[in-house]
């Protein structure tokens, strides 16, 4: 039920991104699903957790047999986004192995035509919010190792303590 589901001011789920992010950076050796599960169930989190198997280009050259279909929350954050949390995680001792977050805009309700525009327009809040992550991954993990930028794209990677952090 979409009415139940968490919708977060800009700053509260920023808050909760950086908390959250936290606490699974330091505990990311042991974090299991169960703990995700509860920390999701807590802010009131959509589960959209799909029947088919998602594959991430950032598991390739691991064992995908062992890699169960990742389980997905949905939050949304008003005025218009969504916030996607993909914990993908090993089918045996239900560890998780990386996590995802997504921020999309929500154009569920507009028309096709207006979906088109809205596309086509530069993103100042989606902007805005790479901005602020960018800066809490650089006071957090140090400077990024790779920046790339392109017309379509802006990725930025880091890596500490034997883990990547990718901000796309």
């Amino acid at each position: 039920n979409k009415n139940s589901v968490a919708k977060l001011s800009y700053n509260d789920m920023f808050d909760w991104f950086e908390s959250s992010f936290n606490r699974y950076f330091v505990n990311f050796n042991s974090l299991n699903l169960e703990e995700v599960d509860e920390i999701e169930k807590y802010i009131k989190a959509e589960n959209l957790t799909q029947n088919h198997k998602i594959d991430h280009y950032l598991l390739d050259g691991l064992d995908k047999t062992q890699i169960e279909t990742p389980r997905i929350y949905r939050k949304y954050e008003l005025p218009n986004q969504t916030f996607l949390t993909s914990y993908y995680y090993n089918k045996k001792s239900k560890n998780i192995i990386l996590i995802e977050f997504e921020w999309k805009n929500d154009n569920s309700k507009l028309s096709f035509e207006d979906r088109i525009v809205s596309r086509n327009k530069k993103d100042l809040t989606n902007q805005k919010r790479f901005e602020d992550l960018s800066h809490f991954l650089d006071s957090y993990l140090g400077k990024n190792s790779t920046d790339k930028k392109t017309d379509y794209r802006h990725s930025k990677t880091w890596l500490k303590d034997n883990k990547i952090v990718e901000l796309s």
